[in-house]
């Protein structure tokens, strides 16, 4: 079976969509040692406001939960 140029490419395409190229964001970095702090502050903060809503997910949801029906 021979594929047509537009199918190989389309093959190629969801091989590289499936398979990942590196572990995590991290791994694939060129960064300079300021660019890597940076990088762990902006993470250290999307991790605080996950907790921070999850936390209020939560708490809504155990007020949701004692209002009478």
């Amino acid at each position: 079976m021979k594929l047509a140029r537009a199918e190989l490419e389309t093959l190629a395409a969801w091989i590289d969509l499936g398979v990942p190229y590196c572990g995590d964001y991290v791994e694939a970095n060129l960064w300079t040692p300021d660019e890597a702090k940076k990088y762990e502050r902006y993470l250290a903060k999307r991790r605080r406001l996950a907790a921070e809503d999850e936390a209020n997910s939560a708490a809504w949801s155990r007020h949701v939960g004692d209002r009478p029906r």
